[in-house]
């Protein structure tokens, strides 16, 4: 699948991955898993903030907790040069947001 982000940049998905948080022996290798900051935009994402939750008050253990499993498109930055796709960079996209953008799916020659 390939989205363009805000016509940008051309991203292709790799794999799907995920994590699930509330294993007591779960690896937290992930970046944003420990960070409370990308948890909050986590849960955002995921549309599991409810206004009655004051969950800015929660910390990076109990939003873990919360999230339960995080859901995530490991992607490829590409950009093309007659026809060929180059790889620019690597990352994480959260699934709810990967699957809210229109995707399609294309055949990729990468060099």
């Amino acid at each position: 699948m390939s989205s363009n982000i805000g016509q940008v940049c051309e991203v292709i998905a790799i794999y799907i991955g995920n994590i699930y948080l509330r294993e007591t022996n779960a690896q937290y290798w992930l970046d944003e898993i420990s960070n409370r900051d990308a948890l909050l935009q986590i849960v955002t994402i995921q549309c599991r903030a409810s206004g009655d939750r004051q969950l800015d008050h929660f910390t990076a253990s109990e939003l873990r907790e919360y999230i339960g499993a995080y859901e995530f498109y490991n992607v490829l930055w590409i950009e093309r040069e007659k026809g060929i796709a180059f790889r620019r960079a690597l990352g994480r996209i959260f699934k709810e947001a990967w699957e809210s953008d229109t995707l399609s799916e294309i055949d990729v020659v990468l060099g």
